[in-house]
């Protein structure tokens, strides 16, 4: 941990965008380091992956909740009343995953996210989030993909700067 600290902070104070990337990417490394995986890329590409996709679901519902409340959404329905601004976030997240299962509930939100074409839309994906859990599944799965897909991309970008020293034409 020692080392991931030290390099993550000398890649935030670092002047060039170079500097900056290679730094966090080895604090990157230095974190996910192991003696499970033959290769460093094996050890950030196994070990990455699962740790975002983790709380994923948890972190979709919380991000509408603060979707809403950016919308000035409130949730105070007919027979049941959400606090989006309450200070335990899980309590949160209980209570829209229980407003989305109920369908008398679930059309009062929906009727309230018409505010937004964006947010209506959004309302309905969690409602499928919150009801089948095929799609809940699939969801983690496509979310474990692109976060594996975008650290190979990076660690493409690292290898461009490390071997070649990345020349003006390309952009971070």
């Amino acid at each position: 941990l020692r080392a991931t600290y030290s390099y993550a902070n000398i890649g935030k104070v670092s002047y060039a965008q170079e500097d900056k990337y290679i730094n966090l990417w080895v604090a990157l490394e230095s974190l996910c380091r192991t003696d499970m995986y033959e290769n460093i890329i094996s050890n950030v590409l196994e070990t990455v992956p699962p740790a975002l996709c983790s709380r994923y679901i948890y972190r979709c519902f919380r991000n509408f909740a603060e979707d809403c409340l950016r919308c000035n959404i409130v949730f105070d329905l007919t027979t049941r009343i959400v606090n989006l601004r309450h200070p335990d976030k899980e309590k949160v997240v209980r209570d829209i995953i229980a407003v989305l299962k109920d369908e008398q509930l679930y059309q009062e939100v929906l009727e309230n996210c018409r505010v937004n074409n964006l947010l209506f839309e959004r309302c309905k994906e969690m409602k499928e989030l919150a009801t089948n859990p095929e799609v809940m599944f699939a969801k983690i799965e496509n979310h474990y993909e692109n976060v594996k897909r975008q650290i190979s991309r990076l660690y493409r970008i690292r290898n461009e700067i490390a071997h070649s020293a990345l020349n003006d034409a390309v952009s971070l």
